[in-house]
Parts: C-alpha cells; structure tokens; sequence
C-alpha cells in the first residue's frame, strides 16, 4: 500500500540547522519555511505496529520497575539511619 505525507522543510533560526516536519510550524520566529514536498512511501501489506508497539510498553514498564527499585532502596535506608539513632 502506498502512503503519501507532506513533508516541510525547515530551517531552524535558534538551532541553526534544518527540521522536517509533518506540518507547517504555527510560529515563524522560530523558523524559516523553505519549502513542501509530498514524499511516496510504500508500506508492507500487513502492517501491524503492535508488536513494536508492545516492545516500547515492556522497556518502559522495566524502567519503572527499576525506578520503584532504586526509590524502595533509598527510603529502606533513610529507615535505617533513622532507627539506627540514639535517643538521648
């Protein structure tokens, strides 16, 4: 199946360096419209992006379990020290 996108290119006046984008930017302050062109792409019948899709759920799902890890870990040892006190 063949799909076509409009593609802007751009010129970025803050970054100086070139942007394309799937739409023309709402702010021209920021950068310089030096043209549209409509690009073809043939795309696989059968296309799912599930699979994809679900890779990307998994790695952020194994980044937050590491990140609930690391903040387990750091309030087990403020605990720690604050039992670890003496009370005079």
């Amino acid at each position: 199946m063949k799909k076509t996108f409009k593609a802007h290119l751009l010129f970025n006046l803050e970054h100086n360096e070139f942007d394309m984008w799937g739409f023309e930017p709402y702010s021209k302050d920021k950068y310089l419209v030096l043209g549209c062109k409509e690009i073809e792409f043939d795309i696989p019948d059968g296309f799912d992006p599930r699979p994809a899709q679900i890779e990307a759920l998994k790695a952020q799902e194994k980044a937050a379990a590491a990140a609930f890890h690391t903040m387990q870990v750091d309030i087990q040892r403020q605990i720690s020290q604050l039992t670890a006190l003496e009370v005079a």
